[in-house]
């Protein structure tokens, strides 16, 4: 019988084919849809405007956003094998009181106003993103009830949603400017 020979690698040749070829995010642009298998949570799904607007400022972004919002999310700047690592989509929790539209808080006004605040939150061991609900909380602040149904205006309804995109697209890239990752990806470099 005729055996292969045991196949001898680099460490730099190993940790690509594990973790994926490193990027700079200077040239190659990507879709995270393509890339990753993703997940949505159902309140995130729930909340249509904000699911629409999040992925409308994500596929616009420019490709060193993309690099970045990537490290915001995973901690590396390596791209999987497309479609074998898992990315999850959340609507940040919020305590029912703290919530914009809750009757139980203080004032709806000072909820909406303490959400809209609020940064996206990555789980990098998970590859999990958490969005606050800008969404409620842009419609309570505009003086609706969201329980209650939606503007009637459509020139209100578009005004709310450039709003909402504009709001997440200023979040998102405020979580990016300040993500730090893990420092893996100078080990290929080290290791050479």
């Amino acid at each position: 019988p005729v055996t292969a020979a045991p196949m001898v690698l680099q460490p730099v040749e190993l940790a690509d084919m594990v973790c994926g070829p490193p990027g700079d995010g200077s040239a190659s642009d990507f879709n995270f849809r393509e890339t990753f298998h993703i997940t949505e949570d159902s309140d995130f799904q729930d909340v249509h405007e904000l699911r629409d607007a999040f992925w409308e400022v994500v596929d616009t972004m420019m490709v060193q956003e993309k690099w970045g919002l990537l490290l915001f999310i995973t901690g590396v700047r390596r791209l999987p094998p497309p479609k074998t690592e898992l990315m999850a989509i959340e609507l940040q929790y919020m305590p029912p009181e703290a919530r914009a539209g809750s009757n139980r808080s203080a004032s709806a006004s000072d909820a909406a106003q303490s959400l809209l605040g609020r940064v996206p939150c990555a789980h990098t061991c998970d590859n999990v993103l958490e969005v606050p609900d800008y969404w409620t909380a842009l419609v309570t602040e505009a003086g609706f009830d969201p329980k209650r149904g939606l503007p009637a205006s459509a020139k209100l309804m578009g005004d709310l949603r450039q709003k909402l995109r504009k709001h997440l697209r200023d979040k998102l890239l405020l979580a990016i400017a300040n993500a730090q990752g893990y420092g893996l990806d100078g080990i290929s470099s080290s290791m050479g």
